[in-house]
Order: structure tokens, then sequence, then C-alpha cells
């Protein structure tokens, strides 16, 4: 039986999987093609057995189901999946972090520069006020700049790419469970204007399911401050060299007792390419750039 592989999204990177055993037989585009969503890209031939309620084997036709993130000219992989959700790491996702070696560490931050950077915004912009989180990702681009090795992404062969200009990554929650990465493209030339901007259109271009490449992605920051989670022990997955988790923002205490609102700066790296040194200087320029954030 032939199938029909209809690509869905593709990212530059990874190979495209299949649910079931078969032979390719043909693509239907070269290397280095662009490829549109919903373009067949390939003809698969399988042999499908399914156990039916009564318990009998017969053969009937499969759905080739491509990965979220696909390559051209990259063989299938057998993918056998019963999950009634789109959620957790997909096999490709997995075989990426194989060989990383994660490192977490935790510092908090003021959070009342945010808050009241995001106060005068929405008493000047109302709702176009840009929201807390992108005040934090602004921050932690500042951040990566005084710090060559979170400039760098992690190559299949496991080595590290130096990027001139890098792109920055914003974890975005979809339907079903399922997971998706904005790409503000070469974050580090932007103004805190052209940033914001770009920071919404990549979102807007993830929920309406069209893919970037995360190849010049060194870092993802990801929040669940809207579930109330206040700490979390991010995975990272290559090519980025570290994932950020914002915590919920929540009263502490400060070192004289006197109570402050914080958040955790929750990162997670790989230690195959830097130790903790170079690990809490780099949060510990996140803090003061968060600490400091004015829009004015």
């Amino acid at each position: 039986m032939m199938l029909c592989v209809r690509l869905k999204q593709i990212k530059a990177l990874f190979p495209i999987e299949s649910h079931v055993a078969g032979v390719l037989r043909e693509w239907l585009i070269a290397e280095e093609d662009e490829v549109e969503v919903d373009q067949l890209i390939a003809l698969l031939e399988v042999e499908v057995a399914v156990v039916a309620e009564t318990g009998t084997k017969t053969t009937a036709p499969a759905q080739v189901r491509p990965a979220k993130e696909a390559s051209v000219g990259a063989a299938p992989a057998p993918r056998v999946s019963t999950r009634p959700t789109d959620g957790g790491l997909s096999p490709h996702i997995i075989a990426q972090m194989r060989n990383a070696v994660p490192a977490h560490m935790t510092v908090k931050a003021d959070w009342a520069p945010i808050r009241e950077a995001r106060a005068d915004a929405k008493a000047r912009l109302g709702s176009k006020a840009p929201s807390p989180t992108v005040m934090v990702a602004w921050s932690v681009v500042q951040a990566m700049k005084k710090h060559p090795v979170f400039n760098c992404t992690i190559a299949p062969t496991d080595t590290l790419i130096q990027h001139d200009d890098f792109d920055f990554g914003v974890a975005v929650s979809l339907a079903n469970d399922a997971l998706d990465t904005a790409v503000i493209e070469c974050a580090n030339q932007l103004s805190w204007q052209a940033f914001a901007e770009a920071y919404d259109d990549a979102v807007r271009k993830v929920r309406s399911g069209i893919p970037t490449s995360k190849a010049c992605t060194p870092l993802i920051l990801t929040s669940m401050g809207g579930f109330n989670v206040r700490d979390a022990a991010p995975v990272v997955v290559p090519p980025a060299i570290g994932t950020l988790f914002i915590g919920e923002a929540h009263w502490d205490l400060d070192a004289d007792g006197t109570p402050v609102e914080k958040v955790n700066l929750c990162l997670t790296f790989d230690h195959r390419w830097l130790n903790g040194v170079a690990g809490a200087q780099f949060l510990s320029d996140v803090r003061t750039e968060i600490e400091k954030v004015s829009l004015r």
C-alpha cells in the first residue's frame, strides 16, 4: 500500500517521523526546496497490521503523520503513539537530547521594576502595552550579549556554533498540550520597539502553524506563572545551549527581612560547554537587566 506523506509543519533540523514502518519510495521535493504547509513531500510504501476490537488482526490504510519538525532528505523513523494529546517530547527531540549533560541553578530577582514598567506602559499605551514576559525576554537578550557562550548553538555533530547575530526563542503552549517555540530572529540587533513587535509577530506565527527554524536560537525562555508555578527545572534541547524558566511573582523576604516581590530565574544549561560559574554569571546579569528595566 502506498501512502502520501503530507507536511503539516516543518523545521530545518530534524527528521520526518512516521508511526508505521515502511519503505521510502520517492521524494516529491528536492533538498533545499522551500516547502509549504500541507504540501505532499514523499511516497511511503507500508503494510499496516491493526488489531480490531475483536482481537483479530487485519490490514487497513494508515495515515502517515510527519513530525512537527522535519528535514528534507532524512529517512523516516518509526513511531507508535496512542496518547490522546500532542503533549510530551517527540522521539526526535529526545534523540537530540541524548548527549546533553544538563545542569540546573536558580536565582531570585526583584519583580518590582517589571511591575512598575508594566503599569507605566499601560498608563501610556493601554491595551498595546507590552506584557511582563516581553520585558523579561528583552532583559535576557541584553544579558546574552555579554556572554558569548550563550550566543552559541549545538550542531548535530555535537560541536558549538558561534553566532554573530543570534535568534531568541520563547516557548508557546498550543491546544491539546502541544508546545512550540516562537523565534525572534536576530534578536541582538533589535531596538526595544522592534523587539516587542517581533515578539508578538513570532507568537502569532507559531499559533498560526507557520514554522520557523531554531538553528540560530541559543536560549529558550519559558514560563508558567499563569499556573502559579514558582520553580521548575526546565529541559535543555539542542540546538539551544540552555533554557530559562521564569516563575510566578510571589512575596518573599529580603536579606534584612523586608517583604519584597520576587521571581525565580531557573536556568538549565548543557554542562558540556560551560561550568556553574559561567551559568551563575549569566543569571546574575539577567537579574541585573530585569531589575533595571525601563521602557522610556
